[in-house]
């Protein structure tokens, strides 16, 4: 896929997704998972769920469903802003909702975004596609996020800055640039 990228001059990011209901289960996986992978996203579906995501270093994406969105608190927004993690916002699930059901969606997603720029959490904006024909353009889903409150400059950020400051530290962990968190090698010691 990569090399086909480089000739398509398109980047490739690898990234998995975790929405299984057990954290037991969770950290098996993202022990076996963590180092093959570029991100890791997590849906959480119920409280501890989100008190994992939002606490595990391992994990970069906290995953909100539109009609599923489980409280955060103060203790959240503090792990998420000293991770490094981001909020991530689908727009995929509006597609199947009815128009109570959608009303409803939006409106817990902008109290959502109200809640997350009050609180100085980067979130970023995700189709959630399936297919390549599903996919908007960046200034599209910045404009949804216009019409939920977002600023113009944050919006246009969740489309893409947001997410390519993780991808970029997670690359140099990967490749061991980065040891540790706060520390990274800048080049090689000559002695």
């Amino acid at each position: 896929m990569k090399e086909i990228g480089e000739v398509e001059k398109v980047e490739f990011i690898t990234r998995a997704e975790i929405a299984i209901s057990s954290v037991s289960l969770t950290k098996r996986i993202l022990r076996r998972v963590r180092r093959r992978f570029e991100l890791i996203s997590m849906t959480p579906v119920n409280r501890e769920q989100m008190v994992f995501a939002c606490r595990d270093g391992r994990i970069d994406i906290v995953t909100i469903l539109p009609m599923r969105i489980i409280r955060l608190y103060k203790g959240d927004f503090k792990n998420i802003r000293e991770e490094g993690k981001v909020i991530e916002l689908l727009v995929s699930p509006f597609r199947d909702l009815s128009l109570r059901e959608l009303a409803s969606a939006l409106y817990n997603y902008s109290k959502l975004i109200d809640e997350l720029i009050k609180k100085e959490v980067k979130l970023i904006i995700s189709t959630g596609a399936e297919r390549a024909e599903e996919i908007p353009d960046p200034y599209s889903k910045a404009a949804f996020l216009e019409v939920l409150g977002v600023k113009t400059d944050e919006a246009l950020n969740a489309t893409s800055t947001n997410i390519a400051e993780i991808v970029e530290r997670n690359r140099k962990k990967l490749c061991g640039k980065m040891p540790v968190r706060g520390v990274e090698v800048l080049g090689d010691i000559d002695t």
